[in-house]
């Protein structure tokens, strides 16, 4: 890892107006650096405002005050999203849905052919590329998610809740298989949730928010060895300390 972060946060705020004119602050004065190839988690309780913060720096939502740099200029080049909702389309096949992204920058139906066979196969869909979302579990839809934004060769991934609308157990083989793709390639990953297990199994450090307006609570480095042993009693130390510093 070099010492210039993939990521800069300084002083971020943001205020949604509603419908009726009313100011919600939802954000108020957050900073922070996610370092490249780091495996980074917002964590904290619904509401704080950590979804908000994410489409921040994914350029969905441009935030009233503060400062957002990443080390490749102020917007990312190379940048993809997993959402929570699976967010593939239901009119198009699990092959032509992980080469939508490669349609849309122009990449050669060559290269595009290979890149989604290799992604297609790397998240186990073989076999499902003419099968249509309605078809396939929530599981197998969120691998298309998953290889969708993996196909585009990103260097920052973002992950909005990826895991949270699937079964724990579908949830925990899905958690190791990206785990597994980012020991790999050392894309830097920034991940919202609000399990603490979760945070503290996959995360390098874990940014603690608080209540809405959400704000930096803490910042846990969490240098335990990879894979985590989760009934290990380092591991469940830090849960325990994670847990104190989620304030609900």
């Amino acid at each position: 890892m070099n010492n210039q972060p993939a990521i800069a946060v300084k002083n971020l705020s943001h205020t949604f107006v509603t419908e009726d004119g009313k100011h919600v602050e939802v954000l108020k004065d957050v900073s922070f650096t996610v370092r490249p190839g780091e495996f980074f988690t917002i964590l904290g309780p619904s509401g704080c405002g950590k979804s908000t913060l994410l489409r921040v720096l994914a350029g969905m939502i441009k935030p009233n005050h503060g400062e957002l740099l990443f080390s490749d200029g102020k917007t990312s080049e190379r940048l993809a999203m997993i959402f929570q909702s699976f967010a593939i389309f239901p009119w198009l096949t699990v092959y032509e849905n992980v080469e939508f992204g490669l349609k849309m920058q122009n990449v050669s139906i060559h290269d595009r052919r290979e890149t989604v066979h290799e992604h297609i196969k790397e998240m186990g869909l073989t076999g499902f590329e003419h099968a249509y979302p309605k078809d396939l579990s929530g599981g197998m839809r969120q691998r298309v998610g998953i290889a969708r934004a993996l196909a585009l060769n990103p260097k920052i991934l973002l992950m909005d809740e990826a895991f949270s609308s699937l079964d724990a157990f579908t949830a925990e083989r899905l958690r190791k298989d990206l785990l597994a793709l980012w020991s790999k390639d050392r894309m830097t990953i920034v991940m919202v949730t609000h399990l603490v297990d979760e945070a503290v199994e996959m995360s390098d450090r874990v940014l603690v928010m608080t209540p809405r307006p959400g704000m930096v609570e803490a910042t846990i480095d969490v240098s335990l060895s990879r894979p985590r042993d989760k009934r290990s009693k380092d591991f469940f130390a830090l849960v325990d300390r994670a847990n104190e510093l989620v304030k609900i």
